[in-house]
């Protein structure tokens, strides 16, 4: 499954977060890299996996720095299909 994951942070914490992100060895599948939004403090990237423990971890490891919300994605294609489905 796709995600999409936004995050923000204070700009003290950026030099922590930069060594995070050179530090973590495992990656999720990335569809789209962390973005910045405007040259603020938050941004967002897009990762794929089908297995939770991968989102826990991600978390876990960024959160005490950044503040993340993430949300399962997917193609719009498969929304209209199943609402076509359901009232045929």
């Amino acid at each position: 499954m796709r995600y999409i994951a936004f995050w923000d942070l204070d700009m003290e914490d950026t030099a922590k977060v930069v060594e995070k992100m050179r530090a973590r060895k495992k990656r999720l599948k990335t569809i789209l890299p962390p973005h910045g939004i405007g040259g603020q403090p938050k941004g967002f990237t897009i990762f794929e996996t089908d297995d939770e423990q991968d989102l826990v971890e991600y978390i876990a490891h960024y959160g005490p720095e950044l503040r993340i919300k993430i949300f399962p994605i997917w193609e719009s294609s498969k929304t209209i299909a199943a609402w076509e489905k359901l009232n045929e």
